[in-house]
């Protein structure tokens, strides 16, 4: 299927004439439709399974730039009482055709990559994936399993940002940013998964899992100025809504949770709440430069503070640690060095959602440093 959606196009035997029009071209597209009904009952049941190679715009300012490429959309759908889906490729009529993938678990599948460019001013690339699917049984705890739950997974991989300018699109639809000045995201990915038990049983209870990772972000040609991070990854968990008997829902482990082995959120323990790190270098006009590792996290614990009773049960820890940071102060050769610098902070709270009045805490700091020292001044060390 080749289309074009918006005004002004014509069409002259059987091509389409977009000169004058304005909207978007739709080349490559595929559909898949199956629609089932039970004769003597009100049960339906519609399939969808549609692709595309591109969609890209027409007649819109020379400095928008969109562009939609390998598009894919499955739809299982079902008007029943029990909300029983169908396992398309169990059907004779649909085996071997584009939704015999789509089974009685799978509610929504898209994805596809995209391109943005505003004007070079702001330049966007990623490969996208939203998920949506019903989970037979999953255990949240190990007294605690889910039936039919429904979780959301939304994905970015292999994706870029920049904003600036002088930066463009190469062949491949890769953002090149060589001798452009401005801001620049490269090799991120982010997982987001929505996990919500079953609205029938009941329950407002859902989970949220996140992981954020960004291979590097820095400051590109700005004069005087220096600043990259790499290697970063942010991991989050958190937990809302009630029980049918109204208890609180609490933080899970993620790991198995998501489809297809997907081992993105196997970090996220139940105990886990956030955690921050990665690399840091900076260069302020040559006169400050240094580089350092850092994290961050928090997480929930049990205390014991001699070792057989527990005093404090889920306190809240944060911890906060740099390491391996090397900084230099000065111009011209003058100037103080320091390197392998090392500082650790914890701070421990009591758990302040069933106890609001224990307003309990204890902080303890660790700094080392391995070696100062100046340079460039004559006759002194």
């Amino acid at each position: 299927i080749n289309l074009f959606a918006g005004v002004g196009a014509t069409m002259t035997d059987g091509v389409v004439d977009t000169t004058a029009a304005t909207g978007f071209n739709v080349t490559g597209g595929n559909l898949t439709l199956g629609m089932i009904s039970e004769q003597g009952s009100t049960r339906s049941w519609l399939g969808v399974a549609a692709s595309v190679t591109s969609i890209t715009p027409v007649g819109l300012p020379d400095a928008f730039d969109i562009k939609l490429s390998g598009l894919k959309l499955e739809y299982n759908g079902a008007a029943a009482a029990d909300d029983s889906r169908l396992n398309w490729s169990g059907i004779a009529t649909f085996a071997g055709t584009a939704l015999a993938p789509v089974d009685f678990n799978r509610l929504l599948l898209v994805e596809g990559n995209l391109t943005l460019d505003l004007g070079g001013f702001v330049l966007v690339a990623a490969k996208f994936t939203l998920s949506k699917s019903v989970v037979s049984s999953i255990a949240v705890s190990a007294a605690d399993t889910l039936v039919n739950a429904q979780l959301l997974v939304v994905k970015l991989t292999d994706a870029e940002l920049f904003v600036g300018a002088g930066a463009s699109f190469d062949a491949a639809r890769k953002i090149v940013s060589t001798n452009a000045v401005g801001f620049y995201l490269g090799s991120t990915s982010l997982t987001l998964a929505s996990l919500r038990a079953d609205p029938a049983t009941g329950e407002t209870r859902g989970w949220t899992g996140l992981r954020a990772t960004v291979g590097t972000a820095e400051l590109a040609k700005v004069p005087g100025l220096g600043f990259s991070v790499t290697n970063a990854e942010f991991f989050y968990n958190a937990a809302a809504g009630t029980s049918a008997s109204a208890a609180a829902a609490e933080r899970i482990d993620w790991a198995g949770v998501l489809p297809n082995s997907d081992a993105s959120l196997d970090l996220l323990t139940k105990n886990r709440v956030f955690v921050l790190r990665g690399q840091v270098a900076v260069d302020l006009f040559g006169f400050v430069t240094g580089n350092v590792d850092f994290a961050m996290s928090q997480s929930i614990v049990d205390v014991s503070f001699d070792g057989t009773t527990e005093a404090l049960a889920d306190a809240s820890l944060t911890q906060i640690a740099l390491s391996n940071g090397n900084l230099t102060v000065g111009a011209g050769g003058v100037g103080v060095q320091l390197t392998s610098v090392e500082l650790a902070l914890a701070l421990l709270t009591a758990d302040r959602v069933t106890a609001p009045t224990d307003l309990r805490s204890w902080m303890g700091v660790r700094a080392g440093v391995l070696s100062a020292s100046l340079t460039g001044i004559p006759n002194f060390q």
